[in-house]
């Protein structure tokens, strides 16, 4: 996914083609990020997710046997 967003990025004139390159890398940083906080076991006495996204299902959730995940209704 990097490696053909990078090589579409280069495909694009001088100096497009730089920003659309740190474009992709921001968007990586921003993935290793929202695994980084997800993983930092910060829910682990419970509590809600943050943020605006109520739907897609675009969140990473790191769960173990035993453990529920409940939506906001329930």
């Amino acid at each position: 996914m990097i490696a053909n967003g990078v090589s579409s990025a280069m495909s694009l004139p001088f100096p497009a083609n730089l920003a659309a390159a740190a474009t992709v890398m921001a968007g990586l940083a921003s993935i290793i990020a929202t695994i980084k906080n997800a993983a930092s076991g910060s829910f682990a006495e419970g509590g809600i997710v943050g943020g605006s996204s109520m739907v897609g299902d675009r969140l990473i959730a790191r769960v173990n046997s035993g453990e529920m995940i409940l939506n906001g209704s329930q």
